[in-house]
Order: C-alpha cells, then structure tokens, then sequence
C-alpha cells in the first residue's frame, strides 16, 4: 500500500508537506495534525480541533470500516476482537 500511495500521489505533496507511511498510525496522527494547523490557521473555533492523542479514537471514527467484512465472514474468533 506504501508503495502504491508514493507512486500514485508523491508528486502531489511538497517535501515539507510529504505525509510519514510507515505506518497507519503515523498518517493518522500526520493527517490529524494537519487539519488541525490549518484550522487554527484559518481562526476556527475550538470545537473544531481534534485531540490527536487518542489514536484508539481517531481509529474508530476515521478508520476502517470492519461492519462489512464482519457480516461475509460471520464470527472469526481473534479475528476482531
């Protein structure tokens, strides 16, 4: 997937913009950060600033959607849990 990103979008993000893929969670926090300093940049109000700490939390509203997959395999035991 790493590899796929860089050589579909590399050419969009300038070197100081370009996005950390080593991980899920380093583009998470990456992307989190960064609508945050443009919110802040724009004078928005507080409500709209997400805490990027929680990344348990940034996972379940901005993650995955697991539902589906769940429904078409039925329950695998460790497999979501």
């Amino acid at each position: 997937m790493k590899s796929k990103l860089q050589f579909r979008y590399d050419d969009l993000f300038a070197e100081q913009w370009r996005a950390p893929l080593q991980s899920r969670r380093d583009l998470l926090t990456w992307a989190c950060e960064s609508h945050n300093n443009y919110m802040a940049e724009k004078g928005a109000p507080e409500e709209n600033i997400i805490d990027c700490s929680n990344y348990g939390g940034l996972l379940n509203k901005y993650g995955p959607d697991y539902s589906i997959l769940k429904q078409k395999l039925g329950h695998v035991r460790g497999l979501f849990d």
